[in-house]
């Protein structure tokens, strides 16, 4: 005897195979079919077009279902279906197309056209029917997953089908392709989120660069402004003292001060000259040198030593750089030299102040290296010339 007949209308994809009013029939096995038959544990006979998984990826050519049936030697009587109005599908002997909807069934018979064989075919005896047709409606709704997935597919989505799969396999069912469908996509997917991560880390090093650059710029730019503002503060402290100073005609001459009023007589000028000639002349002439008298500007207030512009030309390095002053005990003192100046800066104080320099003593240069003055100085008339401010005051 036949089952009850159900009306179905599956959709037609490729050619139009189903007619007005056309019911497929369900039929039972035949007398012959028995359960223990080694031929078949299940069967299915899918009522579907003949349509096809699209590609995930432009560049994955891989398809999930063709368009027709191909040949396969493992399935003879999947081989002798003609089309989708031959199929049902069987499970221990018992159709069980009425616990699909038609485009489940319809979609499960494109996968196996792809397969050319039944996906459930060695499903486990113990498998009922309820748990048969839920398998292969997810069997067919991770295929269609699958196909929809692009890039922005979570890990986790492809964890969870790819573990579905994987139960499902245990079983029985023939998803080995889906699965290495699915790794494949995976891999896709992650080395596009690895690129990605990539770029972006090339992106922020080069940033991370940049202001490094910047940030030596602008630390080169704070030292030079802690150096002028330390010259301008010793400069400001000078000018405070000289606008407190007693306004006597005395001091209006000593505030202006230059070479040819260093001296209160010939006879001290020419004894400091002397020995500062003398000093210079027992020097190496392989090394410049220069003479420079002290003037009130240079041992007090700012505490800044001009140079020569003509000796700085040809002899001292084009850039600000720093100087050592050496004295006669071998003990040194770091110098600025300033080239727009023409004079030695941050430094100079100290060397001053710890030699005890006063106005008009002499001292001499010695250039033994591009960045280092030996210096020598006269005392010459020094108790005289002191004695003689002393008694002026």
């Amino acid at each position: 005897p036949m089952d009850d007949e159900l009306e179905v209308a599956p959709k037609d994809h490729s050619e139009k195979r189903v007619k007005k009013n056309k019911r497929a029939k369900r039929v039972k096995p035949p007398p012959g079919f028995h359960r223990d038959n080694n031929q078949n544990n299940s069967l299915m006979l899918l009522e579907t077009n003949n349509g096809h998984v699209e590609d995930q990826f432009n560049n994955d050519t891989e398809d999930l279902g063709p368009n027709k049936v191909l040949p396969h030697s493992e399935s003879s009587n999947f081989k002798e279906m003609k089309s989708i109005d031959d199929f049902t599908i069987l499970v221990d002997g018992l159709a069980i197309d009425h616990e699909l909807s038609d485009q489940h069934r319809n979609k499960y018979y494109d996968l196996c056209c792809s397969q050319n064989s039944f996906l459930h075919d060695h499903l486990l005896k113990s498998i009922n029917c309820k748990l048969a047709a839920e398998i292969i409606t997810q069997t067919v709704n991770i295929a269609e997953a699958i196909r929809a997935c692009n890039l922005s597919t979570s890990r986790a989505d492809y964890e969870i089908w790819d573990k579905t799969l994987k139960g499902f396999e245990l079983l029985g069912m023939n998803v080995g392709f889906l699965r290495a469908r699915l790794n494949r996509l995976m891999s896709l997917a992650f080395e596009s989120e690895e690129s990605e991560v990539s770029k972006r880390l090339r992106e922020v090093s080069a940033e991370q660069a940049r202001a490094e650059e910047e940030m030596r710029s602008l630390e080169l730019k704070l030292l030079r402004l802690k150096e002028t503002m330390g010259r301008l503060d010793s400069e400001v402290e000078s000018l405070k003292v000289t606008c407190n100073e007693p306004r006597n005609p005395k001091c209006e001459k000593r505030k202006r001060s230059t070479y040819d009023n260093l001296y209160d007589n010939e006879e001290v000028k020419n004894a400091v000259m002397k020995q500062a000639n003398d000093i210079q002349a027992n020097l190496d002439p392989q090394f410049p040198s220069f003479i420079k008298f002290m003037l009130r500007s240079h041992v007090t207030g700012g505490f800044w030593l001009g140079l020569s512009r003509k000796f700085c030309t040809d002899n001292l390095p084009k850039q600000d750089t720093m100087i050592v002053l050496e004295d006669e005990s071998g003990s040194e003192y770091d110098t600025k030299y300033l080239v727009e100046k023409i004079g030695l800066s941050a430094g100079w104080r100290g060397f001053s102040i710890a030699h005890k320099l006063v106005e008009g003593d002499a001292l001499v240069f010695h250039l033994v290296t591009p960045s280092k003055f030996k210096s020598l100085y006269s005392e010459a008339g020094r108790s005289d010339r002191m004695e003689s401010k002393r008694s002026g005051l």
